[in-house]
């Protein structure tokens, strides 16, 4: 029981530090992400049609309101071609 309680406030801090004004624990690059799509001559539908989401969702992950999974990451990375550096510069930037 107290590990589920530990894991739960964990979600709780780091839903604050990810709406922190300044960035807190926010990870993900927006404009970085956007950058990429465009280079393709894609469009963020385009993106999200291939991920298997809705446009709208993409855009609350995109802004930091809910998460992106794993399996998003995975498909976006090869949906986009995504070098090793660019994963790194978008999904894991500190």
């Amino acid at each position: 029981m107290h590990a589920i309680i530990s894991y739960v406030n964990e979600i709780r801090t780091r839903k604050k530090l990810r709406k922190c004004k300044f960035g807190g624990a926010r990870l993900f690059q927006k404009n970085e992400f956007k950058a990429e799509v465009v280079r393709r001559n894609l469009t963020l539908e385009n993106v999200a049609n291939a991920i298997g989401i809705d446009t709208a969702t993409l855009h609350r992950k995109m802004n930091g309101t809910s998460d992106f999974y794993r399996s998003e990451i995975e498909k976006i990375i090869k949906y986009l071609n995504l070098s090793n550096d660019a994963v790194l510069r978008i999904f894991f930037a500190d």
